[in-house]
């Protein structure tokens, strides 16, 4: 009969520690948990640009690229700074697009990477809280 009781108490001390641990780390551990931040849009508008063609064949179909950019960020203030600085920011993206070619501008998650940098460029130290340009249109014609 000792024995037996032996046994329960370590088998209770056990489960009281298992479950101890368990809700420590359900409750106290996970304290750095990320936070989420707001994100805004603004919207370009539908453009297009003539794609560089990189061949000595003048005979060859111009090609363009439309595309409907808008640019996410997180800082509610960056909107007049953005309305700004817009026509140099769609120069730069006519730019970018006429210097690559149709393989070049294939992949969009490349190019919305390359164009979220172009925005920090052209904004310099505000550009810190631009997440990303997105483009749900972009079509090549």
């Amino acid at each position: 009969m000792n024995k037996k009781k032996l046994i329960i108490i370590i088998l209770i001390v056990v489960v009281l520690l298992g479950g101890g641990a368990a809700a420590y780390f359900k409750f106290f551990a996970g304290g750095d948990e990320e936070v989420e931040l707001e994100e805004f849009k603004y919207e370009l508008g539908e453009q297009y640009a003539n794609v560089n063609l990189n061949t000595s064949d003048t005979s060859a179909k111009r090609v363009i690229v439309k595309y409907d950019p808008f640019i996410v960020y997180t800082d509610e203030t960056l909107q007049e700074v953005l309305e700004k600085n817009r026509t140099e920011i769609n120069t730069e993206f006519k730019r970018y697009f006429m210097s690559r070619t149709e393989k070049q501008l294939a992949k969009l998650e490349r190019v919305q990477e390359d164009l979220t940098e172009v925005v920090k460029e052209v904004l310099e130290e505000q550009g810190e809280s631009v997440v990303n340009v997105l483009m749900p249109v972009y079509i090549f014609q």
